[in-house]
């Protein structure tokens, strides 16, 4: 018997908010591989990455001006500096609308950082991880992605909400993934873990918790319809674990799981990164060690600075992107978008 796919464990970091400190990220995750002994492959970062790369990227940003700072970003922009693992962000609630607006479906920053887009399904050396960028907000949520520059105090904040187009896309994605990325957490996720510790140390959150209001109110019926193995967040800077179970209770521990864990944001003493050794399924046929597209390494292209692994765009996830597209275009709509869900993608997986 030929075995269809090849399982194999590999090292990944997560990082929660950002805010432009990429060095000291970079830092902490090589400080992190020394002591395990371990090499990083991928690393996430769920948000408010800050993606500046000029004084004039700082007009299209939503945050006070006294946070109004390039930071290390321009220095990865440039090619000064080179990103030293495989890097993936989602976009959180302060990020450079006047960059990211370029590339609405994803893409790359700079060299090895790769943007997710408003919402993505991404493979990587055999996991499948899914992403969405924003927080929710009531007012945006039937609403196109119609932001543009110039940006006023309005559209730099509607630029970041989640968008319903969006939870649909992502509502159609079969078979579940590995992981599962956002900035904001599920609206109810506290009552997985221990919420009086996480009240307490951060009181004004609890009320919202009680009036529902604490996060994305669909974010739990999209992890049941994913079925993530993990799903990582940030935006309320503190660490947060959670396990939900995604299947009846008459399974017992039998059932599926997801883990949830949300990080804080890159200072010291907090709690903004964590590796997880998580295995994956490659193709058979290809060799240990393969490049993304599946060929394998020589001793010369991996000398070069530009072979780290590269994530590529999941083929359902590229079909629904299509059929979305024809369906309705959501870019530069401020028309609501009142799609019937199941009709409107029902012809996806024919």
């Amino acid at each position: 018997h030929v075995l269809a796919h090849l399982t194999v464990v590999m090292w990944i970091a997560v990082e929660g908010c950002c805010h432009g400190d990429l060095d000291t990220i970079y830092a902490t995750v090589q400080q992190g591989e020394q002591a395990r002994g371990i090499k990083v492959e991928l690393l996430l970062i769920c948000g408010d990455f800050q993606a500046v790369r000029n004084h004039d990227d700082l007009g299209g940003m939503a945050v006070p001006p006294k946070y109004q700072e390039l930071k290390d970003f321009p220095e990865y922009y440039s090619g000064r500096k080179r990103a030293p693992v495989t890097t993936i962000f989602v976009g959180g609630n302060h990020e450079a609308a006047h960059h990211l607006h370029e590339l609405p479906y994803g893409g790359w920053v700079a060299p090895n950082i790769y943007y997710a887009g408003f919402s993505n399904v991404i493979r990587f050396k055999g996991l499948r991880i899914a992403l969405l960028s924003g927080i929710y907000n009531h007012r945006s949520r039937q609403l196109g992605h119609f932001e543009r520059p110039p940006f006023d105090n309005s559209t730099m904040r509607s630029f970041y909400h989640v968008r319903d187009y969006d939870m649909a896309k992502l509502s159609q994605v079969s078979g579940g993934v590995d992981v599962m990325i956002t900035h904001d957490w599920p609206v109810g996720i506290p009552d997985y873990g221990d919420a009086r510790t996480l009240f307490r140390r951060k009181q004004h959150l609890a009320e919202d918790h009680h009036k529902g209001e604490l996060g994305n109110p669909n974010g739990l019926a999209l992890m049941s319809t994913l079925r993530p193995r993990f799903w990582f967040a940030a935006h309320l800077h503190c660490k947060f674990a959670a396990v939900v179970p995604l299947d009846d209770e008459t399974q017992g521990s039998n059932g599926r799981q997801c883990r949830f864990l949300a990080l804080d944001k890159a200072l010291p003493n907090r709690d903004f990164l964590q590796f997880l050794d998580i295995d994956a399924e490659l193709p058979a046929s290809a060799p240990i060690g393969s490049t993304s597209d599946g060929s394998e390494a020589t001793e010369d292209t991996r000398n070069e600075k530009s072979t780290l692994p590269e994530p590529e765009m999941d083929p359902e996830w590229a079909s629904i992107t299509k059929v979305g597209c024809i369906l309705r275009n959501p870019i530069n709509s401020q028309r609501k978008l009142l799609l019937n869900t199941e009709a409107a993608f029902q012809n996806i997986h024919q």
